[in-house]
């Protein structure tokens, strides 16, 4: 499913993991068939971008998940 805009590219960018991992294993591949051209996403940058996305995001849910269990021990 193509993600071309809108606010669901905006929802994808930020809180899917599976959004970036997808992008960092279809980075410059359009092997699509034509028949399916509408659905295909050229991804030309980096591998880079995605790698850190997904580190970023790792790192964002370890701190949320260890803010949440201090906070449940504080009880």
């Amino acid at each position: 499913m193509p993600i071309k805009g809108g606010a669901l590219q905006w929802l994808a960018w930020l809180m899917s993991p599976a959004y970036w991992a997808f992008r960092a294993i279809r980075i410059g591949e359009t092997a699509l068939p034509d028949i399916m051209a509408e659905n295909r996403m050229e991804y030309t940058d980096s591998l880079w971008l995605p790698f850190l996305v997904l580190v970023l995001e790792i790192a964002g849910m370890l701190a949320l998940t260890a803010f949440f269990l201090r906070q449940k021990d504080n009880q």
